[in-house]
């Protein structure tokens, strides 16, 4: 049979091809891959060939040649069987992450392919399928945009792509994190003790704690007895509650450096010794649900911030954002309770 096709070479590594049925006319460029395999790519114009072999050239030169038929698959597919979130990442971090990318990333970025995404693909991605659709937190926003330029990064570094073609968050039109509170300051003591009396008394001293150490939520979930020595005035961090696919369990700090001493206020030992002195649990921790369980963030968070915080300082940055409150951001004070200064959590000027 007659072959439908006539081929002629019009440069080295290009070939021009003729359709004999309906005159299309095409061009191959071809080239050898590290292994020796010959690769081909038609264009439909001379000059896309050309400029073609001259990249493809180079990054064989420069060994940056990534095999075309890996980048084939969707990003959700490299998701799912290639993307390595790393063995230090704890579970309930994965857990969130996984969550990010099931409700934002992966029914609209995630269903391109890996080769059909380009910088002004991640732009319009971010901007019209996220930053325009929907209402969230800076801070979230960027965790969402860090999700895929993560997949990306980890794509890179497999071969599967040449190089990461997302923008920097700025560069993407995504808000830096302080934009959105306006000037921060620093919350009285007034008012963090204002906040601590609107809680239920079991966690008076849970917030107090959190206002003047700084300890991050898990750690305050997870602090136990043992670890701390009400004499001397210290508190040794040494394990967390961490959350997976709503289980809680006990164990050991986020990092190695978050084992630590800190040292507390008189006043804050003598309402640590208060507190001891009228809860008790079988667990050994300060803090425990009513029935004696590790404490639930989202619950705890959902059911005593939230009202805590409209009750006594009645800041609305605080009712969206409660894991602010939560937090208690400050670092350790030899500041009485009952006094003015100390250094405890951030609150916007513009909420």
């Amino acid at each position: 049979m007659a072959s439908t096709v006539t081929t002629t070479t019009v440069e080295p590594n290009i070939q021009k091809r003729v359709s004999t049925l309906t005159g299309a006319v095409k061009y191959a460029a071809y080239y050898r891959d590290p292994n020796g395999c010959r690769r081909t790519k038609t264009f439909v114009k001379l000059a896309q060939a050309r400029s073609f072999l001259t990249t493809t050239k180079s990054a064989l030169l420069m060994d940056e040649w990534v095999d075309p038929t890996l980048a084939r698959m969707t990003l959700n597919r490299y998701r799912d069987e290639k993307y390595d979130a790393g063995r230090s990442t704890k579970s309930n971090t994965q857990e969130f992450n996984r969550t990010i990318w099931q409700r934002h990333c992966g029914p609209t970025i995630g269903e391109r392919r890996l080769d059909r995404i380009d910088r002004e693909g991640v732009v319009r991605w971010i901007q019209d399928d996220v930053i325009a659709k929907h209402e969230f937190s800076v801070s979230y926003l960027r965790h969402i945009y860090r999700e895929v330029t993560r997949t990306l990064d980890n794509a890179a570094a497999n071969g599967y792509i040449r190089r990461n073609p997302s923008p920097s968050p700025s560069a993407a039109g995504v808000p830096r994190e302080s934009s959105s509170h306006g000037e921060m300051r620093l919350l009285s003591v007034e008012e963090v003790n204002a906040l601590a009396g609107a809680f239920d008394p079991r966690y008076r001293s849970m917030i107090l704690t959190g206002a003047f150490t700084g300890l991050r939520p898990g750690e305050l979930y997870g602090l136990a007895w043992k670890d701390v020595d009400l004499d001397r005035r210290l508190l040794r961090v040494t394990q967390a509650v961490s959350e997976d696919r709503g289980k809680r369990t006990l164990g050991e700090v986020k990092k190695r450096a978050s084992l630590r001493r800190l040292r507390i206020s008189a006043d804050l030992a003598t309402e640590l010794q208060r507190h001891r002195e009228t809860w008790t649990n079988d667990l050994g921790l300060l803090w425990t649900t009513s029935t004696g369980n590790l404490i639930a963030r989202g619950s705890y968070r959902q059911n005593f911030i939230v009202p805590a915080v409209e009750k006594s300082i009645g800041n609305r940055f605080f009712s969206q954002v409660p894991r602010q409150a939560e937090k208690l951001g400050g670092q350790a004070s030899e500041q009485p309770i009952h006094a003015t200064g100390g250094r405890p959590i951030r609150r916007s000027q513009n909420a």
